[in-house]
């Protein structure tokens, strides 16, 4: 049983909206710079900011010695991911790490199916994920609304100017999902979702990592996004099918003509000897 206590984010509207969320007659304290709530007497925090500030918070977040949950992707680097690991280690904090599809009831299912071999040998695996978006505008730059502290909110990010594209834009076109300054785009975003299906399935076989990675993909050459649109990788893992790993357009020219499959725009394929 969790108590939320406090929340903290450096716009202010956005806190009315999550605190509306909660149980009315509460006492939640607000904060718009995260590093105050670290010094209050919170127990653990819940990491849910832009990708670029998801270890800079949790780095702070175990020196202040808060048990952490942190959003996927965990970082824009594997030397961030090694950092966590380590500083989280030394303060002796507990981070779950938010991989929350596991919990998903077909998900358990299929991942059930796979391990105790109801569909045979594996002699295919794909995971895929929706693609980037292109585009976006930094234009115009528009005044900082009020009670919205936007050098917090860029945080460990370049500073730019406050365009809509950039922070304002709501649902899956919002530029913090697709700028190289906050994320690394979709194939982070969204792809550690399915990806993490495979890494189950891998952990319980007690695979390891791939031998080798050989990967393609589209960056724009224009407008405000400029991560990753579309990609297509193979891994190669010792005593298994090759690994394709791709955004949902680039998936299909891997995906077997099965009777009745139709792949959406996310999903971990496992084809076996016997289904």
């Amino acid at each position: 049983m969790a108590e939320i206590v406090a929340l903290a984010d450096p716009d202010k509207g956005a806190l009315r909206d999550w605190k509306e969320t909660l149980p009315k007659g509460g006492k939640v304290r607000e904060y718009s710079d995260f590093r105050e709530l670290l010094d209050s007497d919170v127990d653990a925090v819940h990491i849910a900011t832009g990708d670029h500030w998801h270890v800079p918070v949790a780095l702070l977040s175990a020196r202040a010695k808060k048990h952490i949950y942190i959003e996927k992707p965990l970082a824009l680097s594997i030397e961030q991911c090694l950092a966590c690991r380590e500083i989280s280690a030394e303060h002796k904090v507990v981070v779950q790490y938010g991989t929350q599809n596991r919990s998903v009831g077909y998900v358990r299912a299929g991942i059930e199916l796979v391990l105790n071999g109801h569909i045979g040998e594996i002699k295919e695996i794909h995971v895929f994920a929706p693609r980037g978006a292109s585009g976006g505008s930094a234009a115009p730059v528009l005044p900082v609304p009020e009670g919205f502290d936007y050098e917090m909110w860029l945080g460990p990010a370049p500073a730019t100017p406050f365009s809509h594209d950039r922070v304002l834009e709501k649902g899956p076109r919002n530029g913090i999902f697709h700028i190289h300054d906050f994320a690394i785009g979709f194939i982070a975003g969204w792809g550690a979702h399915p990806y993490d299906q495979l890494q189950w399935w891998l952990d319980e076989m007690h695979i390891g990592m791939p031998t080798r990675v050989e990967a393609t993909g589209t960056i724009p050459k224009s407008g405000l996004f400029d991560t990753v649109t579309h990609w297509d990788a193979t891994l190669t893992y010792p005593g298994l099918p090759p690994v394709h790993f791709a955004d949902d357009e680039s998936i299909h020219r891997h995906l077997p003509k099965l009777p009745g499959l139709t792949a959406g725009d996310h999903g971990t394929l496992f084809v076996g000897s016997e289904g």
